[in-house]
């Protein structure tokens, strides 16, 4: 099998990462691995997921993605998921994980609540 490339790249302090929509139990354990070692020198604590590819996500995946939101909140980040489709967010809306997660309809407005909470404080 092969490893699906996860792109990603840096706006601001934030770590944007574009999954691609083939194998989401496959891409969300090498980003919750990229996000443990931190990804690069610099240590980003905050994250994005561009998720808009996927059209359906099961239990085992949500729990990855909880645990990348709690390494991320243990180093005093915190991830948010952008682009949900219909059917993700329902599922997720359903077993009440967005009272946890942040869900944004684009990677724009992610990025920009992460800004507003800096001037905020």
């Amino acid at each position: 099998m092969v490893q699906p490339k996860i792109e990603w790249e840096k706006i601001g302090d934030v770590a944007v990462f574009y999954l691609e929509g083939k194998d989401f139990s496959n891409e969300i354990s090498i980003v919750e691995n990229q996000i443990r070692s931190g990804i690069t020198q610099g240590r980003e604590v905050k994250f994005i997921l561009e998720i808009s590819k996927f059209e359906w996500i099961s239990t085992p995946e949500l729990s990855k993605l909880i645990n990348c939101l709690i390494i991320s909140r243990n180093r005093g980040g915190d991830l948010k998921v952008a682009g949900t489709t219909r059917n993700v967010y329902e599922v997720m809306e359903i077993i009440e994980i967005l009272q946890v997660l942040e869900s944004y309809n684009s990677v724009r407005e992610a990025v920009k609540s992460f800004n507003y909470k800096k001037e905020a404080k």
